[in-house]
């Protein structure tokens, strides 16, 4: 099982594979078990897509891996700031765990 620790870095590091004109945002998505299913840095710019957040691509690539269609149930999310709608995006995918964390505790 990965700590938020983890998975706070885990999406870091997404973040900093941001294209030079993006934010530099990334997330991270685990199993229940703490398998990673999908990581993803912001690509709004890079895409030219106004819904290119890196947790809304990440939620994308993490249902695609499930196989479920969009159910999310019993994941974690984690990304380096708010999510973009994340409440209301997190119940839709029926994530179990949604947080932003500081690497830095703050």
């Amino acid at each position: 099982m990965r700590t938020d620790e983890d998975l706070i870095r885990a999406a870091l590091d997404a973040a900093g594979t941001a294209g030079p004109r993006d934010v530099p945002i990334g997330a991270v998505i685990v199993a229940a078990d703490g398998t990673e299913l999908a990581r993803a840095a912001n690509k709004r710019e890079e895409l030219g897509d106004p819904t290119a957040h890196a947790e809304i691509l990440a939620m994308r690539a993490a249902a695609s891996a499930l196989g479920d269609g969009w159910r999310l149930e019993g994941t974690t999310i984690a990304v380096t700031v708010e999510p973009f709608s994340a409440r209301g995006n997190r119940r839709r995918g029926r994530s179990g765990r949604c947080g932003t964390w500081s690497a830095t505790g703050g």
